[in-house]
């Protein structure tokens, strides 16, 4: 970097250091995202420095085509795989757009935006990330299904050194009026291993989530997720939390 250009051009909110250039934001979160539904968020950048840069989005592989970044020239909309250049103390946006369809899975998803400077990939890019479920736009009321959890939150105490294996269920309910599927169970940690009797529960009908709990090697207080993705609209995602707590020796 030679030098930097006036700092009044700045915009407030582009601060992060990406290559050469100033971002506004290096970590997208889109939530929860419905299935067949576009998701768009813009991303601003500054060159501070006293030269002209060129930046380009490194193409997306097949397996990533859902996600799209484009720019705005005009009135169009071209894709940012093709070179541009910020001029000194200027400001450009790219538009980052998801949109998983039939083929997508279900559940969290991390994507990254890499970008070419100046001709040069660099390896900190924009990290796109949320949760994919169904899409509940055409579903009448009277055809939903509702799922409740018998219990949402599981505590163990282990003394340090004792940590044994422990295991646990939760019964999963449907309450509503048309089946209740769980297209994806997931954990935030190799720790926590799961199965479920059944994956489509009726109507009135019930079914039950084993899980096992493995703490070894761990210490302190800590909290781990299991996430069931169903095709509940009121609440597509049932989080079962466990919270440990791993009291030090006397």
């Amino acid at each position: 970097m030679t030098g930097c250009a006036d700092k009044q051009n700045r915009p407030s909110n582009c601060n992060i250091p990406i290559g050469h250039l100033l971002f506004s934001e290096e970590w997208l979160e889109l939530g929860t995202v419905q299935m067949n539904k576009v998701q768009e968020k813009w991303v601003h950048i500054f060159n501070p420095t006293r030269e002209n840069v060129t930046l380009s989005v490194v193409e997306t592989p097949e397996e990533n085509s859902s996600l799209k970044v484009s720019r705005k020239v005009g009135n169009k909309r071209v894709q940012a795989i093709q070179s541009f250049t910020i001029p000194s103390g200027k400001v450009d946006s790219l538009l980052v757009t998801f949109l998983p369809q039939n083929d997508f899975p279900y559940g969290e998803f991390l994507n990254t935006v890499y970008l070419k400077c100046n001709g040069e990939i660099l390896m900190t890019g924009i990290k796109v990330g949320g949760i994919v479920v169904d899409n509940f736009e055409n579903v009448p009321p009277s055809e939903t299904p509702h799922g409740i959890l018998d219990r949402d939150t599981i505590v163990f105490r282990f003394e340090q050194g004792k940590q044994v294996p422990v295991t646990f269920d939760v019964e999963v309910q449907n309450n509503g009026n048309s089946d209740l599927i769980v297209r994806k169970i997931e954990t935030t940690c190799s720790c926590v291993t799961t199965k479920l009797d059944n994956t489509t529960i009726a109507t009135g009908k019930s079914t039950v989530l084993h899980a096992q709990f493995i703490p070894e090697g761990l210490a302190g207080s800590f909290w781990q997720e299991i996430r069931l993705v169903t095709n509940d609209p009121q609440t597509p995602l049932k989080t079962v939390f466990i919270r440990c707590y791993v009291e030090e020796k006397n």
